[in-house]
């Protein structure tokens, strides 16, 4: 299913890969990649909400850039200090990946200030 999901992903098929990710954790619950997967997908497919639910839930299995795409999701929900949070704690996390400093910085840029630190 992750295989098909990403598949479909690649292919610009949101719809359809957030369908075989969203089955894929019952074989793989605790698997961080799928449900950050899962969150990619409904993120491409403009569920915001239900992304920043799926990314939640790869953070809590340790999945470290799931912070970025959560903080994406709620950058486009209007939710900027919250924004600037996750994209701090995806730099704490992954000091030396340029997405995650590229998105803290603009994030910043535009005003919006992290109540963490990104250090």
């Amino acid at each position: 299913l992750q295989r098909l999901g990403e598949l479909d992903y690649r292919a610009g098929r949101a719809g359809d890969a957030a369908r075989h990710f969203r089955a894929a954790p019952a074989f793989a619950p605790a698997s961080g990649d799928l449900h950050n997967w899962l969150g990619s997908s409904l993120l491409a497919a403009g569920e915001h909400e239900a992304a920043a639910a799926a990314f939640a839930e790869a953070i809590e299995h340790g999945h470290a850039l799931a912070h970025t795409n959560l903080g994406i999701c709620r950058h486009a929900l209007g939710e900027r200090t919250a924004a600037a949070d996750s994209f701090a704690k995806a730099v704490s996390l992954l000091p030396h990946d340029p997405v995650a400093r590229a998105n803290y910085d603009a994030c910043v840029a535009a005003g919006a200030a992290p109540v963490v630190s990104a250090t």
